[in-house]
């Protein structure tokens, strides 16, 4: 957090005579007319754009779970559409059918998401051998599950507001795990 985002610091711009303030999720823009504020435009944000940071107000519902295995990479798909004719579609729905049975065993699949939402994904790996921008093209089919599901109703930008993704390596995890994380905007 830095101290625009935490401490609801104003930014002034005293040639211009106007400033900029983040409070309650919003970036507040306004101009100083007879020793008053007047707002120009509130506008709504989920990230700070001086530190980048999450911003929440407390409200926000949070959903989780887990996949138990690591996904395809975008290099095993292409591997599959440059070899097997025909089977890239198979493959797809494969992928899909897995994230919903996952979805299923923790009763996730049961939920509606109406709100947009921010995608926090941690993909676990167990080696060091997939490109990390590898790893993270599996969000595609993580949310095409969720649409597919009916927990989200598309995964357009207007329902699918953001995704961050990390990777941890641990050589513990054998079959390598994602963890899903999904929070209202």
């Amino acid at each position: 957090m830095c101290k625009y985002c935490e401490k609801e610091q104003r930014i002034y711009n005293e040639k211009s005579n106007s400033g900029l303030v983040i409070k309650n999720n919003r970036l507040i823009i306004y101009k100083k007319e007879e020793e008053k504020n007047k707002i120009i435009s509130k506008i709504k944000i989920s990230n700070c754009p001086f530190c980048g940071n999450d911003l929440y107000d407390g409200n926000q519902k949070e959903y989780t779970f887990e996949i138990d295995s690591k996904l395809p990479s975008l290099n095993d798909y292409l591997h599959v559409c440059k070899h097997s004719q025909g089977y890239s579609g198979t493959f797809k729905r494969n992928t899909d059918d897995i994230i919903g049975w996952e979805l299923k065993r923790q009763n996730v699949d049961k939920l509606r998401i109406a709100k947009p939402i921010k995608g926090y994904i941690t993909y676990i790996e167990p080696l060091r051998n997939r490109d990390v921008d590898n790893v993270y093209s599996a969000s595609k089919y993580i949310f095409d599950g969720l649409q597919k599901m009916n927990v989200i109703e598309n995964d357009n930008p207007t329902h699918l507001v953001d995704v961050k993704s990390n990777v941890v390596y641990d050589k513990n995890c054998k079959n390598g795990k994602v963890l899903v994380r999904l929070v209202e905007v």
